[in-house]
């Protein structure tokens, strides 16, 4: 039988003994079979959380263990990437290496801004953070491709463009 079914049954007995004016010795040996069904049921049910728990405690560890794995088959990824990268550009390959699943090909950064001392760069330029000055890279950047061509622009001190990184596309 079911915890709640005992319990109901338990509280019936009570009931009875109450509103009816029944002794308990006229039901005890109900009341008695009652609670120890309960008791049985409450020790079955702490067994099943204590397996629920060790149960919780292997998943724990196995999920550890598998971002463990991740981790480092990312690094093997990462590795394989930029040992690509380096012998491709060595043997001078630029041209795209295409094949049924994949194609790896190496492609040209975007410009990115590099700011050494935010300290320096004009306000303007400046995003304020709570309570943090930090440069606004985006908006540096497309000051500079809107600027670069012009006749007399000169680059200015506070940042630089790099514009010949480059990275690996394996798809």
């Amino acid at each position: 039988m079911q915890l709640y079914k005992l319990t109901e049954e338990m509280t019936n007995l009570q009931k009875i003994m109450e509103e009816d004016g029944v002794r308990p010795e006229e039901i005890d040996s109900a009341l008695v079979q009652v609670q120890g069904e309960i008791k049985a049921k409450a020790t079955d049910i702490g067994a099943l959380y204590f397996n629920i728990q060790a149960e919780i405690d292997t998943l724990k560890a196995e999920e550890q263990r598998l971002a463990r794995m991740r981790k480092r088959r990312e690094g093997q990824q990462d590795y394989l990437k930029n040992y690509l990268l380096e012998n491709l550009q060595a043997a001078g390959i630029t041209d795209p290496i295409k094949t049924p699943m994949y194609k790896i090909a190496i492609r040209k950064n975007n410009p990115s801004v590099i700011v050494p001392d935010p300290d320096q760069v004009p306000s303007e330029f400046i995003r304020i953070v709570p309570e943090q000055h930090e440069p606004m890279k985006k908006e540096i950047l497309d000051f500079w491709k809107a600027h670069k061509d012009e006749d007399g622009y000169v680059q200015p001190d506070w940042f630089e463009v790099i514009t010949d990184k480059v990275r690996l596309e394996i798809k």
